[in-house]
């Protein structure tokens, strides 16, 4: 056999970071068929190998799932719901005059969000910031420490042409002001 007849085979597929979240939600089924159809693949059996079904029952419950949620979205679309429908009527329920009714608007904006949890470090809430820099200064190395007033300023030189535009710019003022 002749080595360019040989179809090339990836030896290693890096796995994309959002196969983990879908494969959590149920949904990488789904979206693996909804990428096949994008490209043409139209048979059941090919279809059932690429998504890993052990059965062509389930290719066919996937794009079941898929035709249905399509269906959904553009039921919402037909009725005027969109995001801006209801982050509205989110707003809506933050800004009521009822503080409970307030209150939970806001929980599921955070919540919404991701932000229903706060997982600051213990060590920030109960100390002031001055304490912590105090610490960090008296952490610092003997290396790191300049010596009291036993160090010098070397400053480089100044270039020929910034002097000439320094000097320009000065003769410039003069004659502002004269």
């Amino acid at each position: 056999m002749k080595e360019e007849s040989l179809p090339k085979v990836p030896l290693c597929i890096p796995k994309e970071p959002e196969d983990e979240k879908l494969k959590e939600s149920g949904l990488l089924p789904q979206h693996k068929l909804a990428e096949a159809l994008s490209r043409g693949e139209t048979d059941p059996k090919a279809l059932a190998k690429l998504v890993g079904a052990k059965k062509v029952a389930e290719v066919y419950q996937a794009l079941d799932q898929l035709s249905i949620r399509k269906e959904f979205h553009a039921a919402l679309a037909r009725a005027n719901i969109d995001f801006d429908f209801i982050v509205n009527r989110l707003k809506k329920v933050c800004a009521n005059d009822d503080d409970e009714i307030s209150i939970k608007g806001l929980t599921a904006l955070l919540k919404s969000l991701g932000l229903e949890k706060y997982e600051g470090g213990e060590s920030s809430s109960k100390r002031q910031w001055e304490e912590t820099i105090m610490e960090a200064a008296a952490n610092v190395s003997e290396t790191q420490q300049l010596p009291d007033g036993k160090y010098e300023v070397i400053v480089p030189p100044t270039p020929p042409d910034l002097v000439d535009k320094y000097n320009e710019a000065v003769e410039e003022g003069k004659k502002i002001y004269e």
